[in-house]
């Protein structure tokens, strides 16, 4: 015979609510009181209930009052389309940030949330590895949408080129920054930016592989070491390669005897010009064996 025991849940600490709240069974509990009870630990523990019905218990847990409750069924990835639906238009931003981080979001709804005007919203969005062209390119017009937003959609494989020409003409350093490893970025941004400021997008601009020989000459007489190594350990063009077997800085020339591309023009002049480097007789170990 089964005994009922009848508990004030309110008069228990809050890691043991969630507990008896995990273990109720429906037969026995008031489920409308407890999903709509302002004790969080209440709500958890619901969630997490494996004798309730758990459609039934997210359905009435995402009318909560409390933000925090919302944000954990809209964070559920068992939660219905229906509740996914409901929440992604709370009006609490935090509620809607959790939908965006759901992986099980459709993308049904994800279209309809890159027109949200918070920017926590849209960044959470950008976050996704499953968005469409066409939802990358409606985050992108969003006005709400920050720089952060913008690199990580930039960085997606199936950015529409028309944002990523849009996008080249910031002067956002951030954004200048994805881009200049982008294989896809204007060519004439890639030499315009060989002059940047900055010594990171310089050292990133010399080791894109669509970055004009015009620019990598420009880039071989740069000041900053992490430059011209940069470029020494990814160029295949031989006039580049040439003007950096001149280079004075050892690194260099050890990251150009060690690029599996340089010709035998450069090989050479490091052989002739470094004898007292090391660099040297690598160099020349290496036109030994291409002899």
């Amino acid at each position: 015979m089964k005994t009922t025991i009848v508990i004030d849940l309110s008069k228990l600490k809050p890691e043991v609510r969630e507990k008896v709240a995990q273990h109720l069974e429906a037969v026995v509990c008031n489920f409308d009181a407890l999903t709509s009870s302002d004790d969080t630990s209440i709500a958890f523990g619901l969630m997490k209930n494996k004798n309730l019905p758990s459609d039934q218990v997210l359905r009435k847990l995402a009318k909560n009052r409390m933000v925090s409750v919302r944000e954990e069924v809209a964070l559920c990835q068992s939660a219905p389309i229906d509740v996914l639906e409901k929440l992604s238009i709370d009006p609490e931003p935090l509620v809607r940030m959790r939908v965006a981080q759901n992986p099980n979001t459709p993308i049904s709804i994800i279209l309809t949330m890159v027109n949200d005007s918070d920017w926590r919203v849209l960044l959470k969005l950008s976050e996704r590895d499953d968005l469409t062209p066409e939802t990358l390119r409606a985050i992108a017009s969003n006005s709400s949408t920050n720089s952060s937003s913008l690199c990580n959609i930039l960085a997606k494989p199936n950015i529409p080129s028309d944002i990523i020409e849009k996008c080249a003409e910031s002067k956002d350093e951030s954004i200048i920054i994805v881009l200049a490893k982008c294989n896809r970025t204007p060519i004439a941004k890639l030499e315009g930016w060989a002059s940047h400021e900055s010594e990171e997008v310089r050292t990133l601009i010399a080791s894109n592989p669509s970055t004009p020989i015009t620019a990598l000459l420009t880039l071989a007489d740069d000041k900053e070491l992490s430059v011209r190594l940069a470029l020494a350990g990814s160029c295949s063009y031989d006039d580049v390669f040439k003007k950096l077997a001149n280079d004075k800085e050892e690194d260099v020339l050890f990251a150009l005897v060690n690029n599996p591309q340089i010709t035998r023009s450069a090989l050479q002049i490091i052989a002739q010009r470094h004898t007292l480097n090391s660099a040297s007789y690598i160099a020349k170990q290496k036109l030994d064996s291409m002899a």
